[in-house]
């Protein structure tokens, strides 16, 4: 066995799990934030950048939030998240995804494109617990990510934003509170 690449259940106990939820449930706040601003701002025709002074600071703030709270002291991760084989990918990955994302403003391909990353992951989450659950939230990001297609951009960012909320950061964090109490 690998010791960088270790198996999937192992590296994702209880603890380390319970803190990926919560920055899932912290992740999809922040971007539900900045898709509503952007909604706002297209609906009401406001003169500001919003990719650079909005998503932008965002994203990166809490990316680096993100990485310090799995690394810094104290941190219950199993040692395979703190550690660089994973963080330093996981940051270059984080960066290249918000540049890409503020340069493709204000087009639906940003809702679109998260909307398809998280119907992945919440695919592969719900094979791997063997979750219908989870897996009913992956065809809802995959149906959200079509209405984001169809849709003029003000609806689109307001449907994700809407998303976020409802099959993001709520499922996370009662998933959270559940692992918690356990």
């Amino acid at each position: 066995m690998n010791p960088r690449n270790p198996p999937i259940p192992e590296v994702l106990d209880t603890a380390s799990l319970r803190g990926l939820l919560f920055l899932g449930c912290f992740g999809t706040l922040i971007a539900a934030k900045c898709a509503a601003s952007e909604a706002l701002r297209m609906h009401y025709e406001f003169a500001v950048n919003t990719a650079l002074f909005i998503w932008l600071p965002s994203l990166i703030l809490g990316g680096l939030i993100c990485l310090l709270y799995i690394a810094g002291p104290g941190s219950r991760f199993h040692p395979y998240w703190r550690s660089r084989h994973f963080l330093i990918p996981a940051g270059l990955i984080w960066m290249t995804a918000s540049f890409s994302i503020v340069r493709q403003l204000p087009s639906v391909l940003v809702p679109a494109s998260i909307s398809i990353l998280l119907a992945v992951a919440a695919f592969v989450l719900g094979h791997f617990y063997r979750s219908i659950p989870v897996k009913f939230l992956a065809a809802i990001w995959t149906f959200g990510a079509l209405v984001s297609l169809l849709t003029p951009p003000t609806i689109s960012f307001t449907l994700f934003a809407i998303l976020l909320v409802a099959a993001g950061s709520i499922p996370a964090g009662i998933a959270y509170l559940r692992i918690r109490k356990a």
